[in-house]
């Protein structure tokens, strides 16, 4: 009776849609009953809130079906769920599991109490106390910074102590793997009893005992869940060094948990400087960086050799082939070219080593992750907007033209409110639906770069075909997916145009040159044989992301030079002449992992996390004594260069992150070096050392361990007027125990 008396007030132009709505309802809802009761909910909807567009209420009443057949479809889903969990047996582990536990528990217990302090008592407090960071540097009396460094020292600690004892990583994270789930570290109900080897039993109880906050972030990067590798839920974080979008996931250990820089830090002269550190009693060597360079890379060694197509071979090709001539005379002419010795990764990109960047920095997923999201959300609201805009076109009488929907488009919209999958039959694939600017990302955080289109063909050598490896082991240069190169596409040396006969007339090859356009190498297996050549240039828009475009990254053999190079290119791009990226100074570590995705490809490795300590010096001054340098700075200070850390440092306070490094002479001595951050902001200060002037020396990186810090010192030459002179500074760093070790690598 009330359904009637409220259909009474509803107006009869709206009641007319009555059979429309009814057939709307049926297409949306299988069950007849359901349908109307979906009709009944939508006009009760109109009733309480009518819409306010009177002249078109059909499609408000269309839209607000698909509501009400939304919230029917999620109700009758919660109320199967119950049912299942109503109707699941009871069953209780039985007590040699629960014993089983309680030791796995109590040898990992056993295993952080292990530890020395500082690392124990911090781990206990962060992991079984389940304080946050800042809460723990309260109470100890220490910076958040501090707590930060002993957290992950700590986590690197225990995994070398299980490495030990039990073998290597993958003998004792192989359960981890397996148990987690897309909602966090979360272990299956079924009984541990098939859990023989020991140390898979101790990760198991890693697993139960501190779930992700612990063993997630140090020991792995990835979580299952059904269908493949999924994201985690997104926390945000500090991360600089990464570029191309805003980091919201946790980064791997050991650049996991950077907490904002400390509140308080003042101005200059609102408190005294840092008291000067004292001389290390005895400097700690690095090792040199090996000749077998970054991990997942071979060396190739200076070469020279051909580059191009002739323009002979290019006229035989285009005769039977004329949509081709403008591609074909963009590879001439061939010439000779010289490449120094430089690293190359032995096969494209996968998914796998993506996967640990996006997991690290909480980039954007590829397109190839997104298909569940695509398919459940993304194309069928594409498609319902579709019917309500056709719906009332036809209600205002007009023609309706139906759009097409654009994945990529609705990805790159809609990605950091998106569940996303790798899909495991993908993780050994060249990742690929990347730009120019995912693909530069990626070799930044990873402590690479991109090839140049030399040293992309040079590299191939005399693997012209696919599918062999170079005789270096790289592999899949041709023919597996399009590479991006950092080379514009811009004409060969000594280019000149030429004319060939198509089709009974003259046509001019102009290829269509554009240094705006990266060229892309290799062809791709979709393509034919003649676009699968190491000579095959093909330029392309930056912003280009396809199913055949992937990457791999090169590394120079000089330390140091491909970051240099990024902040040169980045933050530093607007003052980037006033420093020498040539004469950069750094102390590095790659941590990688060997896995068996990749079995036929020697050498293949992700890497999990890049840490560095990078100092690029500026290119001089227009000085030939101290008296004039310090005078001139007395009105102008002077920038010694720019400084990149990847790890919190403690003297002075500073996030990872890059500064520009001020020289700051006092009138009556006390000369002091600011760092400041790229928009300007006074971030740390230290004691500064007189320069001297002398004749130029090259830069060395030097490393101490001392107490309460750790003490990185950066020597070098600041060029002066004269030939061959230059004024000598000197930067000293303080980092908490334990960052730096001997498996970092220096430049000098």
């Amino acid at each position: 009776m009330k359904a009637i008396q409220a259909a009474d007030a509803i107006p009869e132009e709206h009641l007319s849609h009555n059979g429309a709505l009814l057939g709307l309802a049926r297409s949306l809802v299988a069950d007849e009953s359901l349908a109307e009761d979906v009709v009944q909910d939508t006009w009760l909807a109109a009733l309480r809130r009518p819409p306010k567009d009177a002249r078109d209420p059909r499609a408000w009443l269309a839209a607000a079906a698909r509501n009400v057949a939304r919230q029917i479809g999620r109700g009758e889903d919660r109320r199967r769920r119950r049912e299942l969990r109503a109707a699941l047996p009871e069953k209780l582990p039985p007590t040699e599991e629960v014993a089983e536990r309680a030791a796995l528990h109590r040898e990992l217990v056993d295993r952080v109490l292990a530890l020395e302090e500082p690392y124990r008592s911090t781990m206990l407090l962060r992991y079984f106390e389940d304080l946050p960071p800042r809460a723990i540097a309260k109470r100890l009396g220490v910076k958040v910074a501090t707590v930060d460094a002993r957290l992950l020292r700590g986590r690197q600690r225990l995994r070398e102590e299980l490495d030990r004892r039990y073998g290597d990583r993958a003998s004792w994270c192989g359960f981890v793997v397996l148990a987690l789930g897309p909602e966090g570290f979360v272990l299956p109900a079924a009984p541990l009893a098939w859990l023989h080897a020991p140390a898979l039993k101790l990760a198991a109880a890693a697993a139960l005992v501190t779930g992700a906050a612990f063993v997630g972030r140090a020991v792995l990067s990835v979580e299952r869940a059904e269908g493949g590798l999924v994201a985690a839920p997104p926390t945000r974080v500090a991360n600089p060094v990464t570029t191309g979008g805003e980091p919201e996931v946790e980064p791997v250990a050991p650049r996991a948990e950077v907490a904002p820089r400390a509140e308080g830090v003042e101005a200059p002269g609102a408190a005294p400087a840092a008291e000067r550190p004292a001389e290390p009693a005895a400097w700690t060597p690095l090792s040199p960086r090996r000749r077998d360079g970054p991990p997942g890379t071979a060396r190739i060694r200076k070469r020279r050799g051909w580059i191009g197509t002739t323009v002979k071979e290019a006229r035989s090709v285009i005769a039977t082939h004329q949509d081709l001539l403008h591609a074909l005379a963009a590879e001439t002419p061939r010439h000779k070219a010289e490449v120094d010795t430089f690293h190359l990764m032995v096969s494209e990109v996968t998914n796998e080593q993506y996967l640990a960047y996006v997991r690290a920095t909480g980039a954007r997923p590829p397109l190839t992750w997104a298909a569940h999201a695509i398919d459940a959300v993304g194309r069928p609201a594409f498609f319902e907007r579709q019917e309500v805009a056709r719906w009332a076109a036809q209600e205002r009488g007009e023609e309706f033209e139906r759009g097409s929907f654009d994945a990529g488009q609705w990805w790159q919209q809609n990605w950091r409110e998106q569940p996303w999958s790798c899909p495991p039959e993908l993780l050994d694939q060249p990742v690929t639906h990347v730009r120019l600017e995912d693909a530069r990302s990626y070799a930044r955080w990873a402590g690479l770069r991109l090839p140049t289109e030399l040293e992309w063909e040079l590299a191939c050598g005399k693997v012209k075909d696919p599918p062999g490896p170079t005789r270096e082991g790289v592999h899949d240069l041709i023919g597996g997916v399009w590479e991006w190169t950092e080379s514009p596409f811009v004409p060969y040396p000594e280019f000149e145009s030429f004319s060939v006969e198509t089709g009974g007339r003259r046509v001019d090859a102009l290829p269509r040159f554009d240094e705006n356009h990266l060229v892309l190498k290799g062809g791709a297996s979709i393509n034919d044989s003649l676009a699968q050549r190491a000579t095959t240039r093909r330029g392309t828009d930056r912003r280009q992301a396809t199913a055949a475009l992937g990457f791999r990254c090169a590394a120079s053999d000089a330390p140091g030079a491909d970051l240099a190079s990024h902040l040169l290119r980045d933050e530093l791009a607007r003052r980037s002449a006033e420093f020498a990226g040539d004469r950069a100074l750094v102390i590095e570590r790659w941590s990688a992992e060997t896995t068996p995705v990749k079995r036929r490809v020697r050498d293949y490795a992700v890497i999990t996390a890049y840490d560095h300590v990078l100092f690029v010096p500026g290119v001089g001054v227009d000085h030939a004594n101290t008296k004039s340098l310090r005078d001139a700075a007395l009105e102008e200070p002077v920038v010694l260069g720019a400084l990149a850390v990847s790890i919190p440092v403690g003297e002075p306070e500073l996030e990872p992150g890059v500064y520009l490094v001020e020289w700051h002479p006092g009138r009556s001595g006390g000369d002091r070096i600011l760092f400041r951050t790229i928009p300007g902001e006074v971030a740390g200060e230290a004691i500064a050392d007189p320069p001297l002037y002398d004749r130029m020396a090259d830069g060395r990186v030097d490393f101490a361990e001392d107490s309460p810090l750790d003490r990185v010192t950066l020597s070098f030459s600041l060029p002066g007027r004269e030939r061959r002179k230059g004024f000598r500074f000197r930067l000293s760093l303080g980092v908490e125990p334990g960052w730096i070790d001997a498996s970092w690598l220096t430049s000098r």
